[in-house]
């Protein structure tokens, strides 16, 4: 990031954390600045999600060049000095939840409203990281899911006895945001009628779906850049519901409150939080009378102040000696008869069938021409990503258990694809694995290259302990002028987009038909349209050929028509 964006960063979080009801203005100056634009395009063009258009069919694969990227920015400029810019209404698609039938919809902005609500970020998150607190982990700079799951391992024990959970669930929490409310908090810091314009015009710039666009009279712009800080600011006034009733009592105020509990009879105690954007809990020192009290005013809080209601049949109040899941954790209090009790936590059993699901499909019976190399690769981005997710957890027995079952899964494949049995499978791909201080028996295939490609285990991969962070150690990372400020996008255990290994026919023609519609059925090169209703034959074009080890995969697409496409190889043939 150049040093002067970072410079006037370094300022507003310096001036919110020194004057906790400050109001920023004269702000709007700097988004139409050269530089904060050319910032917020190179990161929102770093982004993946960029090859899918928005409404108006532009990808990034239009702003390749240099040149189409400055006239892109300075278009931009100008209508943000002008105030003509006029955000457009986000494209709805609907994608499969993780593991269940349901659908959920995602939206799809343009790039132009990428890049402002980008800007935007740049602007308002060093002003908000200084009051969140630190029981709040989703989508912030320098935070992530262990930090809401490493602190239970030091409170639920014998000693502190926080042993009953409310299992937090808001209904639609994203959808349900109210506009006045949000930007009722927003200005509580921000005190320039242009941003706060600026912001009212994204958050109602409606949707568009099958043709039909939609109107957002509630809710934050679904799949945006600036969603998941809008989520927090909202959010934020929960965490600090909790902190005015709990989280800021002393030692002996704590103290206090249990001991009044036991004489009274209301079993009152200490209560703790942790919020993941919209996944939280809470856990109670007192009893399960007690813990269902705090449901009820937390139902209530969240009626009254923020309009968003509490699904009160998955707001479970639970033991924790019966487990509960959170953030694809299982969390569960251990009493063996004969040991020292012990808190488990380890890959919550829905992840399990999420990841096995996926390693099932990829090595299902309709893949079966896949090439070795490529399904063995796609396999390990799968699993090494799954176990760095749990790398902190007790994970290593389900690990020693996957990896057999994904070897013979494996195995399995590769009989139906060779036809000559299980023995011939193993002679051609079980071999010696002796790297360091392993010597062992595994599956492997020599790549195009002439190079190995071993099965990935998950149990190689190190269970340690995540570093634990009291609530004093956290600090504005705007406030760290020694590293760059990391945009965190969220964690996921396992991507369901993942890449299978696939190049079946079918899956080339959905391939291929997904490419089209994300550039709306138009040429990349020319700019030929079927939808303009030009008589064109549109065709998915590798970057890198197949003979060259290239894949059927998204980031290997290029949709031409059939003139482009013919020089587009000429070009290719000569080159070699």
């Amino acid at each position: 990031m150049p040093n002067d964006i970072r410079i006037v960063q370094l300022s507003f979080a310096k001036k919110a954390q020194a004057q906790p009801d400050y109001r920023f203005h004269d702000l709007y100056f700097l988004i139409c600045r050269e530089d904060w634009i050319a910032m917020a395009l190179e990161r929102v063009l770093s982004n993946q999600g960029t090859r899918t258009a928005g409404i108006d069919g532009i990808t990034r694969e239009g702003l390749e060049t240099q040149e189409a990227r400055q006239e892109f920015a300075q278009q931009l400029r100008q209508e943000l000095k002008a105030k003509t810019y006029q955000p457009s209404p986000v494209r709805r698609i609907w994608i499969p939840k993780p593991g269940k039938d349901e659908k959920r919809p995602l939206g799809i902005p343009t790039i132009k409203d990428r890049v402002v609500q980008q800007l935007l970020r740049m602007l308002l998150e060093p002003i908000w990281e200084a009051d969140f607190l630190p029981v709040s982990h989703g989508f912030r700079p320098g935070h992530r899911t262990m930090d809401c799951i490493r602190p239970l391992w030091r409170h639920i024990n014998r000693t502190q006895k926080f042993w009953w959970v409310i299992e937090g669930d808001i209904s639609t929490c994203f959808d349900r945001v109210n506009h006045q409310i949000l930007l009722r908090l927003i200005a509580r810091r921000i005190d320039d009628k242009h941003v706060m314009q600026l912001l009212k015009m994204l958050l109602r710039a409606g949707v568009m779906e099958d043709g039909v666009v939609h109107t957002t009279e509630e809710g934050t712009p679904q799949g945006g850049i600036l969603s998941p800080m809008l989520a927090n600011i909202y959010l934020h006034e929960l965490d600090a519901w909790w902190h005015r009733n709990w989280g800021d009592l002393t030692q002996n105020q704590k103290r206090w409150r249990r001991e009044k509990g036991r004489r009274d009879g209301t079993g009152e105690g200490s209560v703790l939080y942790w919020r993941y954007a919209d996944d939280f809990i809470l856990l109670t020192n007192g009893t399960k009378m007690y813990a269902y009290q705090v449901r009820e005013q937390l139902c209530q809080f969240l009626k009254d102040e923020l309009h968003l209601e509490l699904n009160m049949e998955k707001t479970k109040v639970t033991h924790v000696s019966d487990g509960l899941d959170f953030l694809g954790f299982h969390v569960q209090w251990m009493t063996p008869p004969r040991n020292k009790p012990w808190l488990r936590i380890t890959p919550s059993d829905k992840n399990i069938q999420r990841f096995k699901a996926k390693i099932r499909d990829m090595t299902a019976s309709y893949r079966g021409h896949d090439a070795p190399d490529q399904k063995i690769a796609a396999i390990n981005m799968i699993t090494s990503g799954w176990i760095n997710y749990y790398r902190y957890c007790n994970a290593k027995a389900i690990a020693h258990k996957l990896d057999f079952w994904v070897n013979q899964r494996l195995i399995k494949w590769a009989n139906r694809k060779h036809n000559k049995g299980v023995r011939y499978v193993l002679r051609l791909y079980r071999t010696r694995q002796i790297e360091g201080n392993r010597n062992r028996w595994n599956l492997r295939v020599i790549n195009s290259q002439g190079e190995p490609v071993w099965l990935f285990k998950m149990s190689d991969v190190t269970i340690k302990r995540y570093q634990d962070r009291s609530a004093s150690s956290w600090q504005n990372p705007y406030l760290d002028t020694s590293r760059e400020v990391l945009i965190v996008d969220g964690e996921m255990p396992l991507d369901n987009l993942a890449w299978s290994g696939s190049s079946s026919k079918a899956e080339q023609k959905d391939w291929a038909r997904k490419a089209r519609e994300e550039v709306s059925y138009t040429c990349q090169n020319c700019g030929r349209s079927v939808l303009a209703g030009e008589a064109v034959q549109l065709h998915t074009h590798h970057r890198v050929p197949k003979s060259k080890g290239g894949q059927h995969h998204p980031d290997n697409a290029k949709v031409l028509c059939q003139e482009c496409h013919v020089k587009a190889h000429k070009v290719s043939t000569s080159s070699t």
